[in-house]
């Protein structure tokens, strides 16, 4: 069995956090639940595996994962980003912020398992 990854998540909606938590846990990995952006640093200094990110949050989490993204020991940590796919704005912000791959809540919520997967190896 592959080694458990840890994974850093922060999500605007409390319902939908325990729904990605319970999916990471049935995958074997550790989920971290992060609210601030103190708690996201903290969890990114601890270097997690993946960073899950809601881009409805974007103005929470961007200078952290920017500055994470220019600092040697943390940018090849993969960061992948969440939100409405109507949300052009967000997405951009996401991107300039560090974001390595943004998706669509439909697609986040389909595919979760994979995109894990793909992420975090």
């Amino acid at each position: 069995m592959a080694e458990p990854k840890r994974i850093v998540a922060m999500a605007g909606d409390l319902f939908f956090a325990v729904r990605l938590s319970d999916v990471i846990h049935k995958l074997g990995h550790t989920p971290q639940l992060v609210e601030t952006a103190a708690q996201l640093a903290a969890g990114i200094d601890a270097q997690p595996d993946l960073i899950i990110l809601d881009l409805a949050l974007v103005r929470r989490w961007e200078g952290v994962i920017a500055a994470a993204k220019a600092n040697p020991a943390t940018a090849a940590i993969p960061v992948l980003a969440f939100g409405a796919h109507m949300d052009v704005a967000a997405q951009q912000r996401g991107r300039a912020a560090g974001a390595d791959r943004v998706v669509a809540n439909s697609k986040f919520a389909a595919d979760l398992p994979a995109l894990i997967a793909q992420m975090a190896p």
